[in-house]
C-alpha cells in the first residue's frame, strides 16, 4: 500500500490523535521507516552474496530467505556466464 493513499489518512489520525502529536509527524514517522527498507534493499548484491537485514527498531526486522538467496545467487550467476560466453562468440 502506498503511504499516500487516502485510506491511511484514517490511521495517521488516530495515531497523532493519540500520541498528541500532527497527522505529517505520524506520516513523516512511518515513511521514513519505509524509506529506510528501501535504502537497505538498494544494497542487495547478489553477485557477492551480500543480503544485508533490515532492522527497524521497536518493530521488526527483515531478512532475504535462504530459498530466495539461492533463487538470486543462481540468477546472477548465470547473468555471468551468459555475458562471458557473448564475449567469447565475439
Amino acid at each position: 500500500m502506498d503511504i499516500h493513499n487516502k485510506e491511511l489518512d484514517v490511521f495517521f489520525n488516530t495515531l497523532s490523535l493519540k500520541y498528541g502529536c500532527s497527522k505529517l509527524t505520524v506520516k513523516r514517522i512511518c515513511s521514513s521507516e519505509f524509506e529506510c527498507v528501501k535504502q537497505t534493499m538498494k544494497k542487495v548484491d547478489s553477485y557477492n552474496d551480500h543480503f544485508p537485514y533490515i532492522k527497524l527498531p521497536f518493530l521488526f526486522s527483515f531478512l532475504v530467505k535462504k530459498g530466495k538467496q539461492k533463487f538470486y545467487l543462481e540468477k546472477s550467476a548465470k547473468n555471468i556466464k551468459d555475458v562471458y560466453t557473448e564475449i567469447g562468440n565475439d
